[in-house]
Protein backbone atom coordinates (compact mmCIF):
# COMPACT_ATOMS: atom_id res chain seq x y z
CA UNK A 1 0.00 0.00 0.00
CA UNK A 2 2.74 2.46 0.93
CA UNK A 3 4.71 1.68 -2.20
CA UNK A 4 1.65 1.97 -4.38
CA UNK A 5 1.01 5.42 -2.92
CA UNK A 6 4.43 6.72 -3.86
CA UNK A 7 4.74 4.95 -7.23
CA UNK A 8 3.54 6.22 -10.62
CA UNK A 9 1.27 4.24 -12.94
CA UNK A 10 1.22 3.28 -16.62
CA UNK A 11 -2.01 2.79 -18.58
CA UNK A 12 -2.02 0.48 -21.62
CA UNK A 13 -4.71 0.41 -24.29
CA UNK A 14 -4.49 -2.67 -26.54
CA UNK A 15 -6.40 -2.93 -29.78
CA UNK A 16 -7.90 -6.30 -30.70
CA UNK A 17 -6.29 -8.02 -27.76
CA UNK A 18 -6.68 -11.67 -26.92
CA UNK A 19 -8.23 -11.38 -23.50
CA UNK A 20 -6.48 -14.57 -22.42
CA UNK A 21 -3.32 -12.47 -22.37
CA UNK A 22 -4.79 -10.58 -19.45
CA UNK A 23 -4.38 -13.63 -17.20
CA UNK A 24 -0.65 -13.71 -17.90
CA UNK A 25 -0.40 -10.05 -17.06
CA UNK A 26 -1.90 -10.45 -13.59
CA UNK A 27 1.53 -10.99 -12.06
CA UNK A 28 2.34 -7.37 -12.91
CA UNK A 29 -0.26 -6.02 -10.49
CA UNK A 30 -2.79 -5.14 -13.19
CA UNK A 31 -5.61 -2.90 -12.02
CA UNK A 32 -8.32 -0.69 -13.49
CA UNK A 33 -9.21 -3.16 -16.26
CA UNK A 34 -11.75 -1.78 -18.76
CA UNK A 35 -13.14 -3.33 -21.94
CA UNK A 36 -13.99 -0.72 -24.56
CA UNK A 37 -15.47 -2.16 -27.77
CA UNK A 38 -12.51 -3.96 -29.35
CA UNK A 39 -9.87 -2.68 -26.99
CA UNK A 40 -8.60 -3.55 -23.56
CA UNK A 41 -7.47 -0.90 -21.11
CA UNK A 42 -5.57 -1.61 -17.88
CA UNK A 43 -3.06 0.01 -15.54
CA UNK A 44 0.16 -1.37 -14.05
CA UNK A 45 2.82 0.14 -11.73
CA UNK A 46 5.49 2.14 -13.53
CA UNK A 47 8.19 -0.35 -12.59
CA UNK A 48 6.51 -3.08 -14.72
CA UNK A 49 6.19 -1.00 -17.89
CA UNK A 50 9.01 -2.70 -19.76
CA UNK A 51 7.96 -6.24 -18.87
CA UNK A 52 4.41 -5.62 -20.05
CA UNK A 53 5.63 -4.04 -23.28
CA UNK A 54 7.68 -7.17 -23.99
CA UNK A 55 4.63 -9.43 -23.50
CA UNK A 56 2.35 -7.39 -25.76
CA UNK A 57 5.00 -6.55 -28.33
CA UNK A 58 2.99 -8.19 -31.14
CA UNK A 59 -0.14 -6.21 -30.31
CA UNK A 60 -1.04 -2.69 -31.29
CA UNK A 61 -1.14 -0.60 -28.17
CA UNK A 62 -0.75 2.86 -26.77
CA UNK A 63 0.86 3.88 -23.49
CA UNK A 64 0.03 6.71 -21.11
CA UNK A 65 2.33 7.40 -18.19
CA UNK A 66 0.75 8.96 -15.15
CA UNK A 67 3.47 9.62 -12.55
CA UNK A 68 1.91 10.95 -9.39
CA UNK A 69 3.16 13.82 -7.25
CA UNK A 70 5.86 11.56 -5.84
CA UNK A 71 6.89 10.18 -9.24
CA UNK A 72 10.49 11.22 -8.73
CA UNK A 73 10.80 8.29 -6.34
CA UNK A 74 10.15 5.92 -9.22
CA UNK A 75 13.73 6.49 -10.33
CA UNK A 76 14.86 5.26 -6.96
CA UNK A 77 12.62 2.17 -7.14
CA UNK A 78 13.63 1.26 -10.69
CA UNK A 79 17.33 1.96 -10.10
CA UNK A 80 17.67 0.74 -6.55
CA UNK A 81 21.02 -0.98 -7.07
CA UNK A 82 22.50 2.08 -8.79
CA UNK A 83 21.20 4.35 -6.05
CA UNK A 84 22.78 2.21 -3.37
CA UNK A 85 26.09 2.17 -5.28
CA UNK A 86 26.07 5.96 -5.55
CA UNK A 87 25.34 6.34 -1.85
CA UNK A 88 28.16 3.92 -1.00
CA UNK A 89 30.57 5.88 -3.23
CA UNK A 90 29.62 9.18 -1.61
CA UNK A 91 30.03 7.68 1.84
CA UNK A 92 33.38 6.16 0.88
CA UNK A 93 34.59 9.50 -0.45
CA UNK A 94 33.92 11.29 2.81
CA UNK A 95 35.42 8.46 4.84
CA UNK A 96 38.56 8.04 2.70
CA UNK A 97 39.08 11.79 2.44
CA UNK A 98 40.13 11.69 6.08
CA UNK A 99 43.16 9.48 5.28
CA UNK A 100 46.64 10.05 3.87
CA UNK A 101 47.32 7.92 0.78
CA UNK A 102 50.79 9.17 -0.15
CA UNK A 103 53.85 10.60 1.67
CA UNK A 104 56.21 12.87 -0.28
CA UNK A 105 59.62 14.06 0.94
CA UNK A 106 61.05 17.16 -0.75
CA UNK A 107 64.27 19.12 -0.21
CA UNK A 108 66.62 16.11 -0.01
CA UNK A 109 67.80 13.49 -2.48
CA UNK A 110 69.10 9.92 -2.72
CA UNK A 111 70.37 8.51 0.58
CA UNK A 112 69.14 11.39 2.74
CA UNK A 113 65.66 11.09 1.25
CA UNK A 114 65.60 7.36 2.02
CA UNK A 115 66.67 7.96 5.63
CA UNK A 116 64.04 10.64 6.18
CA UNK A 117 61.36 8.56 4.46
CA UNK A 118 62.12 5.51 6.62
CA UNK A 119 61.98 7.61 9.78
CA UNK A 120 58.71 9.29 8.77
CA UNK A 121 57.06 5.94 8.08
CA UNK A 122 58.43 4.31 11.23
CA UNK A 123 56.95 7.10 13.32
CA UNK A 124 53.52 6.39 11.86
CA UNK A 125 53.17 9.02 9.12
CA UNK A 126 52.53 6.54 6.36
CA UNK A 127 49.86 5.86 3.72
CA UNK A 128 46.36 5.08 5.04
CA UNK A 129 46.92 6.88 8.33
CA UNK A 130 44.22 9.34 9.40
CA UNK A 131 44.93 13.00 8.71
CA UNK A 132 44.05 13.72 12.34
CA UNK A 133 46.73 11.35 13.59
CA UNK A 134 49.33 13.11 15.75
CA UNK A 135 52.19 11.65 13.72
CA UNK A 136 51.09 13.63 10.67
CA UNK A 137 51.39 16.93 12.52
CA UNK A 138 54.38 16.17 14.75
CA UNK A 139 56.76 14.47 12.32
CA UNK A 140 58.31 17.71 11.01
CA UNK A 141 59.34 18.88 14.48
CA UNK A 142 61.17 15.57 15.13
CA UNK A 143 63.42 15.60 12.06
CA UNK A 144 66.00 18.27 13.15
CA UNK A 145 66.60 16.42 16.42
CA UNK A 146 67.15 13.07 14.66
CA UNK A 147 69.22 14.09 11.63
CA UNK A 148 72.35 16.26 11.66
CA UNK A 149 71.78 17.41 8.09
CA UNK A 150 68.25 18.73 8.80
CA UNK A 151 68.11 22.36 9.94
CA UNK A 152 64.35 22.78 9.75
CA UNK A 153 61.34 20.85 8.45
CA UNK A 154 57.68 21.53 7.89
CA UNK A 155 54.74 19.38 6.86
CA UNK A 156 51.32 19.91 5.32
CA UNK A 157 48.55 17.77 3.87
CA UNK A 158 47.49 18.58 0.32
CA UNK A 159 44.51 16.51 -0.73
CA UNK A 160 45.43 13.01 0.40
CA UNK A 161 49.21 13.58 0.23
CA UNK A 162 51.43 14.39 3.21
CA UNK A 163 54.24 16.67 2.01
CA UNK A 164 57.30 16.92 4.27
CA UNK A 165 59.63 19.79 3.31
CA UNK A 166 63.21 19.41 4.59
CA UNK A 167 65.77 22.23 4.79
CA UNK A 168 69.33 20.97 5.04
CA UNK A 169 72.52 22.44 6.50
CA UNK A 170 76.03 22.14 5.15
CA UNK A 171 77.81 19.27 6.84
CA UNK A 172 81.55 18.59 7.17
CA UNK A 173 83.29 18.02 3.87
CA UNK A 174 80.93 20.13 1.80
CA UNK A 175 81.94 23.43 0.19
CA UNK A 176 80.18 26.45 1.65
CA UNK A 177 80.49 30.07 0.54
CA UNK A 178 81.56 32.59 3.16
CA UNK A 179 79.96 35.96 3.81
CA UNK A 180 80.31 38.68 1.18
CA UNK A 181 82.08 41.67 2.75
CA UNK A 182 82.87 45.20 1.59
CA UNK A 183 86.32 45.69 0.09
CA UNK A 184 86.29 49.48 0.61
CA UNK A 185 84.26 52.16 2.36
CA UNK A 186 81.22 53.53 0.53
CA UNK A 187 77.52 54.35 0.46
CA UNK A 188 75.33 51.55 -0.95
CA UNK A 189 73.46 52.52 -4.13
CA UNK A 190 72.22 49.14 -5.35
CA UNK A 191 71.87 45.68 -3.78
CA UNK A 192 71.16 42.41 -5.59
CA UNK A 193 70.98 39.20 -3.54
CA UNK A 194 70.82 35.94 -5.51
CA UNK A 195 71.34 33.78 -2.43
CA UNK A 196 71.94 34.57 1.20
CA UNK A 197 70.71 37.19 3.66
CA UNK A 198 71.12 40.94 2.96
CA UNK A 199 72.71 42.70 5.93
CA UNK A 200 72.63 46.26 4.50
CA UNK A 201 70.17 48.42 2.59
CA UNK A 202 70.46 51.03 -0.16
CA UNK A 203 71.66 54.30 1.39
CA UNK A 204 73.68 52.65 4.17
CA UNK A 205 77.26 53.84 4.71
CA UNK A 206 79.51 50.78 5.01
CA UNK A 207 83.11 50.27 6.03
CA UNK A 208 85.71 47.98 4.52
CA UNK A 209 85.33 44.46 5.96
CA UNK A 210 81.67 44.93 6.87
CA UNK A 211 79.35 41.98 6.01
CA UNK A 212 77.08 42.90 3.10
CA UNK A 213 75.46 39.53 2.35
CA UNK A 214 75.53 36.83 4.99
CA UNK A 215 75.87 33.17 3.99
CA UNK A 216 72.49 32.29 5.49
CA UNK A 217 68.95 31.68 4.37
CA UNK A 218 65.69 31.93 6.27
CA UNK A 219 63.72 28.71 6.60
CA UNK A 220 61.07 29.81 9.05
CA UNK A 221 60.20 32.10 11.92
CA UNK A 222 59.19 31.80 15.56
CA UNK A 223 56.90 34.08 17.51
CA UNK A 224 58.71 36.20 20.11
CA UNK A 225 56.19 38.62 21.57
CA UNK A 226 53.70 41.32 20.70
CA UNK A 227 54.47 45.01 20.56
CA UNK A 228 52.48 47.75 22.27
CA UNK A 229 49.99 47.75 19.41
CA UNK A 230 49.41 44.00 19.62
CA UNK A 231 51.34 43.21 16.45
CA UNK A 232 53.15 39.88 16.54
CA UNK A 233 56.95 40.10 16.56
CA UNK A 234 58.77 37.18 14.94
CA UNK A 235 62.38 36.10 14.83
CA UNK A 236 63.69 34.35 11.73
CA UNK A 237 65.19 30.87 11.67
CA UNK A 238 68.35 30.86 9.54
CA UNK A 239 70.59 28.05 8.31
CA UNK A 240 73.95 28.13 6.47
CA UNK A 241 73.63 28.72 2.75
CA UNK A 242 75.45 30.21 -0.26
CA UNK A 243 76.13 33.95 -0.31
CA UNK A 244 75.78 35.17 -3.89
CA UNK A 245 75.07 38.75 -4.94
CA UNK A 246 76.32 42.14 -6.04
CA UNK A 247 76.54 45.41 -4.11
CA UNK A 248 77.21 48.76 -5.77
CA UNK A 249 78.26 51.83 -3.80
CA UNK A 250 79.52 55.35 -4.23
CA UNK A 251 83.20 55.20 -3.28
CA UNK A 252 85.12 58.41 -2.56
CA UNK A 253 88.86 59.06 -2.91
CA UNK A 254 90.28 62.27 -1.34
CA UNK A 255 93.56 64.19 -1.62
CA UNK A 256 94.64 67.34 0.30
CA UNK A 257 97.35 69.86 -0.54
CA UNK A 258 98.60 73.39 0.06
CA UNK A 259 99.98 75.39 -2.81
CA UNK A 260 98.99 72.71 -5.29
CA UNK A 261 96.49 72.79 -8.13
CA UNK A 262 93.28 70.83 -8.67
CA UNK A 263 94.75 68.92 -11.61
CA UNK A 264 97.79 67.89 -9.57
CA UNK A 265 95.64 66.54 -6.73
CA UNK A 266 93.38 64.66 -9.17
CA UNK A 267 96.48 63.17 -10.82
CA UNK A 268 97.56 61.83 -7.42
CA UNK A 269 94.16 60.14 -6.96
CA UNK A 270 94.38 58.57 -10.43
CA UNK A 271 97.88 57.34 -9.72
CA UNK A 272 96.89 55.93 -6.33
CA UNK A 273 93.73 54.18 -7.45
CA UNK A 274 94.45 53.33 -11.06
CA UNK A 275 91.03 54.72 -11.98
CA UNK A 276 91.04 57.06 -14.98
CA UNK A 277 87.43 58.31 -14.97
CA UNK A 278 85.19 59.19 -12.02
CA UNK A 279 81.44 59.83 -11.92
CA UNK A 280 81.89 63.03 -9.97
CA UNK A 281 84.91 65.20 -8.99
CA UNK A 282 84.57 68.05 -6.49
CA UNK A 283 87.02 70.53 -4.96
CA UNK A 284 86.83 72.41 -1.66
CA UNK A 285 89.09 75.21 -0.41
CA UNK A 286 89.77 75.84 3.27
CA UNK A 287 90.53 79.25 4.86
CA UNK A 288 94.13 78.26 5.48
CA UNK A 289 94.64 77.64 1.76
CA UNK A 290 94.27 73.87 1.89
CA UNK A 291 92.72 72.41 -1.27
CA UNK A 292 90.62 69.23 -1.04
CA UNK A 293 89.71 67.17 -4.10
CA UNK A 294 87.06 64.43 -3.74
CA UNK A 295 86.59 61.96 -6.62
CA UNK A 296 83.50 59.68 -6.48
CA UNK A 297 82.85 56.56 -8.55
CA UNK A 298 79.98 54.12 -8.41
CA UNK A 299 81.41 50.59 -8.40
CA UNK A 300 81.00 47.09 -7.07
CA UNK A 301 82.46 46.77 -3.61
CA UNK A 302 82.34 42.97 -3.27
Amino acid sequence: MIRAFFEGRVTFTIEGCDYMLLNRLRKFCVSGVQVKECSLCFTVPLRFQRQVEMMIARQEYTVKTNSNFFGVLNVFYSRLALSIAVLVCILAFFVLNGFVFNVKIIGVESEQERQVSDFVRSYGARPFVRKSNNSVHEIASLLPANFDFVAHASSKVVGNTLIVSVYTVTVAGEIQNSDIVATVDGVVTNLVVASGRAMVSVGDAVRAGQVLISAQRQVGAIDIERDEYGKLIQEGIFVPSRAVGEVLADVQYTEYGVGITFDELLAKIVERTGIQNFDRVEQFSAVDGTLEVVATINKSIV
